[in-house]
């Protein structure tokens, strides 16, 4: 008799206890957060042309082991320059025709035979002056 009484105890209490609440549910993992950065790290010499100036605004002139570079002047001022070396109008006279055909200081360093004569430039000692002095701007 005593066990039966104390059966139906433990039914009867726990037949008013609450049922018991369902496990949380465990959060979902948090997003790994990036950081942009819209520029490249001034620790490495992404802009190593002196033609292309840095977009950002920024001195990588550290990384450049400490070369000085010279900036590459305008066609007219390369030629007007050289006239002024070797003698006036012995290469300002070519102007136009660089003008025409959008070449460059650099872009003198990659031209063919066929180009120069394409330019008017026949004189072996004004292609060997161009080339000589375009060399320069490319260290």
């Amino acid at each position: 008799m005593f066990a039966t009484k104390t059966t139906k105890t433990k039914t009867s209490i726990q037949a008013t206890l609450p049922a018991p609440a369902p496990a949380p549910v465990p959060a979902p993992a948090p997003t790994p957060q990036y950081a942009f950065c819209p520029y490249p790290y001034p620790m490495y010499n992404y802009n190593s042309s002196p033609r292309f100036p840095s977009p950002y605004g920024y001195n990588n002139s550290h990384v450049t082991n400490n070369t000085s570079i010279t900036s590459i002047p305008k066609i007219q001022n390369f030629l007007e320059d050289l006239d002024e070396e070797f003698g006036v109008g012995k290469f300002t006279c070519y102007l136009e025709n660089f003008m025409n055909e959008s070449i460059d200081v650099l872009d003198i360093l990659e031209l063919k035979e066929n180009d120069f004569d394409k330019l008017g430039i026949t004189n072996i000692g004004i292609k060997t002056k161009l080339m000589r002095k375009a060399k320069q701007y490319c260290k």
